[in-house]
């Protein structure tokens, strides 16, 4: 999905995206880079992470019980909000079945004011599934993005995700 910003092509690299931490089971991860660092999230050792090709994709990050956190950012004008919170809730709806979001909620994360919708679906077996997304204001008219779905009965991999979430943080 692609980004509806300004913002230069910049190459993703996961060796420059991912920064070691003192945690030895946890890596910090910079979107979109560590020089160019808008957020940064603590991401499991264990987890798999595929970069996104350009800035303003989504990087995914996936543990081994199949759960995937999305993270991105994109412009924070109203138009562009807008297009891409609508395009990302789309995403949800075609990619799972019966996909059911709440209404908005105001969030906090470590400073950030935001906001989220939660909510459940089913995959394309028809396995119960649970949503959890989040918009945060940043720096430079910018908003973070983060996202995850998981198995409903994936107590482990939800417990993870919303681990990565809760540790969102402008730098």
């Amino acid at each position: 999905m692609r980004m509806l910003s300004k913002a230069a092509v910049v190459p993703f690299a996961l060796a420059a995206a991912v920064l070691l931490t003192p945690a030895a089971d946890a890596k910090k991860v910079a979107y979109p880079s560590p020089d160019k660092a808008s957020f940064v999230v603590d991401v499991p050792d264990s987890w798999k992470i595929t970069p996104g090709a350009e800035e303003g994709d989504y990087v995914t990050l996936e543990g081994s019980t199949g759960v995937v956190v999305q993270i991105r950012t994109i412009e924070a004008s109203e138009d562009s909000m807008k297009a891409a919170i609508t395009d990302s809730i789309d995403f949800v709806k075609q990619t799972y079945k019966d996909v059911q979001l709440g209404d908005p909620q105001d969030a906090k994360v470590n400073g950030l004011d935001g906001f989220s919708a939660s909510g459940t679906g089913k995959d394309a077996d028809g396995d119960a599934m649970v949503f959890v997304m989040e918009w945060f204001g940043l720096k430079n008219n910018q908003l973070g993005e983060i996202w995850f779905a998981a198995s409903a009965d994936d107590k482990d991999g939800i417990a993870e995700a919303a681990k990565i979430e809760a540790s969102l943080k402008a730098p």
